[in-house]
């Protein structure tokens, strides 16, 4: 979604994740991307903590953000995406 606010806009994008590559422990440290790998389920959880590190990262060097939301039954987690963009003239 696009949103604007006065002179300011912002792109969004949010999709749901399955959570079997996270274990409940895990969630807090999934943007770190030196997470303990025991701390992590599945076998190339390790690559998504780099991934997830990587996208965080890009999204605050642009005045984002990138963040999860865990269901409350731990099934999925909503991955959140949201950068600033110049409003259409």
């Amino acid at each position: 979604t696009c949103t604007r606010d006065g002179a300011l806009c912002a792109a969004r994008v949010s999709c749901d994740v399955n959570a079997g590559a996270l274990a409940d422990p895990a969630l807090p440290h999934v943007f770190e991307p030196f997470a303990r790998r025991e701390m992590l389920r599945a076998r190339d959880a390790k690559r998504v903590a780099w991934t997830l590190a990587l996208c965080q990262r890009v999204a605050l060097a642009h005045g984002g953000s990138f963040t999860h939301t865990p269901f409350a039954d731990g099934s999925a987690v909503t991955l959140s995406l949201s950068v600033p963009c110049e409003a259409p003239v």
